[in-house]
């Protein structure tokens, strides 16, 4: 049986004016409980999102297909990270952002990171509180339902 790798067809191209951008990201509770710190030019924070998707490893490009959110604690990572590899697979992938939770592994944001992501242009979202990953998740395409739901109301 073969997998299909081309999934272009099956994908829903909906509005650019009922898409969540990562700025109205940052003001939904599941993320603002985080006390987030953002590493972006304003114009990166229009950037739209379409899914969610928690990522440990540095491997992006066979889980990915563009536009979503990548959530991470940092887990999978290795001790000395290749960050300008990371970044760029990020941007090549078209990430709409990269939310990095600390912890007691990673205490502090790596500025290797936050360099790179300053490089390929890749907003960085630094939670400096633990956050229900789930919560943010769920709360994505619930934001993108009801959006969806107010045009069509609307009658658009």
């Amino acid at each position: 049986m073969a997998i299909r790798e081309d999934f272009s067809a099956f994908h829903t191209v909906c509005p650019e004016s009922s898409m969540l951008t990562v700025e109205q990201l940052l003001r939904m509770p599941s993320v603002l409980v985080g006390r987030p710190q953002v590493f972006a030019t304003p114009d990166e924070l229009l950037r739209t999102i379409g899914w969610a998707h928690i990522l440990e490893n540095f491997e992006a490009a066979e889980f990915l297909r563009g536009n979503e959110l990548v959530l991470t604690t940092a887990i999978g990572w290795d001790e000395d990270p290749d960050f300008e590899r990371y970044a760029a697979s990020m941007a090549q992938l078209n990430v709409a952002a990269l939310v990095l939770e600390l912890s007691e592994r990673l205490p502090a944001v790596p500025q290797g990171l936050v360099d790179a992501c300053n490089n390929f242009a890749l907003p960085l979202i630094v939670m400096h509180r633990p956050v229900a990953f789930v919560e943010i998740t769920e709360a994505i395409p619930q934001w993108l339902f009801a959006q969806q739901t107010q045009r069509v109301k609307a009658g658009r």
